[in-house]
């Protein structure tokens, strides 16, 4: 299943804050989950077909997601070391896209990311289920 969105991904260092001695979920993270949510709702048709072939006991996911950002070089051509680290957008996006899915994020076998320099931020995010044998070795299924 393969989901694009024109959103810009929010970084695992404004996902939490603390809140008289607890930690919850940022304002900002929750207007992330919120709009990633909004979003799916255009994948609804998609994820209907990937939920029949998806299975609790059989599957497993891998995901590769490619961001695509503006902050990638800075004025000079250079790449803007405060442009955004990839890695750290992994986190909220994996965490927002599968709540809305309905699918635990523990079945995730594998998450690639790649960053590509662009004229605006989007997201796209690529999910494979692949399907275990009785072994636990892994064969491509779709």
């Amino acid at each position: 299943m393969l989901l694009t969105f024109k959103a810009k991904p929010l970084s695992n260092n404004k996902m939490i804050r603390q809140f008289s001695g607890r930690i919850i979920k940022s304002k900002e993270y929750r207007e992330f989950e919120k709009l990633i949510g909004q979003l799916m709702l255009g994948y609804n048709k998609e994820i209907k077909k990937f939920m029949d072939i998806w299975s609790k006991v059989e599957s497993c996911l891998d995901v590769h997601y490619v961001i695509y950002m503006p902050t990638y070089f800075k004025a000079d051509g250079t790449i803007n070391l405060k442009g955004g680290d990839v890695a750290n957008f992994e986190k909220c996006l994996t965490d927002s896209i599968f709540k809305s899915i309905g699918i635990d994020d523990a079945y995730i076998r594998s998450v690639s990311l790649t960053k590509v320099p662009a004229k605006e931020w989007m997201i796209s995010c690529e999910i494979l289920i692949s399907h275990h044998s009785i072994l636990g070795e892994p064969h491509q299924a779709s």
